[in-house]
């Protein structure tokens, strides 16, 4: 039996992946980035915390918990992880164009960074209720085999590539796995250490909770490798440029949150939120 509360393990668990991790990155990545991209990197951050931690109070308090659980599908979270996946992806489309005289194996990096992380946010947000939840299932190896080859294309690139381009590719590397122990590791351990320590707190196993977070803080620290491949090519972007940059997140999350909200409910996002809590 369990000696100290589920909830406090997950509140001192996920504040310590946080403050090691943005620790690291601020002390040896943010000074690298561009004003723009510092900006824009602080802000996902935030916008991460800010979930967490309403996930985390609302949990057992509010009808508007389900907005903001990070085990459910087109809500909040999702929405948000879908967005910043989606915006790496962007930035590394918009490092290609930019950097026109790149050699081609930089090119090739970023093209396939982008279509890598695409190809995540499809299934994380449109596959991801119909996928099961059985260690190393379908979807596992699939992951694997991409990750694998791109894996490949990374090591290829920062061989050939200067120091700052390698920092960005290992940063970038960090990322993926810290994302994919959230996905995979966590996901091997679940059952029995929950049982067996008392980690059960409103019938689910609160490692969840910290998957899910575990998940997010990846793909932020790939937003910084994006956001540093993008400041190796544009130091110093346009005003236009810096702008479109601050204003892609938010015309993605309102896109996907349009999808949740007329796509998946008829009725309304707000009326099949609270039917759906109060139906769990």
């Amino acid at each position: 039996m369990s000696v100290f509360s589920p909830s406090v393990f997950v509140r001192v668990s996920v504040v310590a992946m946080y403050i090691v991790v943005g620790s690291i990155v601020y002390w040896r990545l943010i000074p690298r980035l561009s004003s723009t991209a510092k900006w824009l990197a602080t802000a996902m951050l935030a916008a991460q915390v800010l979930v967490i931690a309403l996930s985390l109070e609302l949990r057992l308090v509010s009808q508007l918990a389900w907005f903001f659980d990070l085990d459910k599908e087109f809500n909040i979270p999702t929405i948000l992880a879908a967005t910043q996946l989606a915006l790496a992806s962007g930035i590394a489309l918009a490092a290609s164009v930019l950097g026109r005289a790149l050699p081609f194996s930089r090119h090739l990096l970023h093209v396939a960074l982008a279509f890598v992380l695409l190809f995540i946010t499809w299934v994380e947000y449109f596959l991801s209720h119909k996928r099961t939840y059985m260690p190393f299932g379908e979807w596992d190896y699939v992951y694997l085999a991409i990750g694998s080859v791109f894996a490949l294309t990374v090591i290829n690139v920062a061989w050939r590539s200067p120091k700052p381009v390698r920092i960005w590719c290992l940063s970038l590397m960090a990322g993926l796995a810290i994302a994919a122990a959230g996905a995979l590791l966590v996901d091997l351990i679940v059952s029995a250490p929950c049982k067996r320590l008392g980690l059960y707190s409103e019938s689910k196993c609160v490692l969840r909770t910290i998957e899910e977070s575990l998940e997010l803080l990846g793909v932020w620290v790939v937003i910084v490798a994006a956001l540093g491949l993008f400041s190796d090519v544009a130091p110093t972007p346009s005003r236009r440029t810096g702008f479109a940059m601050l204003l892609l997140p938010l015309a993605i999350f309102a896109c996907f949150a349009l999808h949740s909200l007329f796509i998946h409910g008829t009725l309304g996002w707000l009326k099949i939120g609270i039917k759906r809590q109060q139906l769990e």
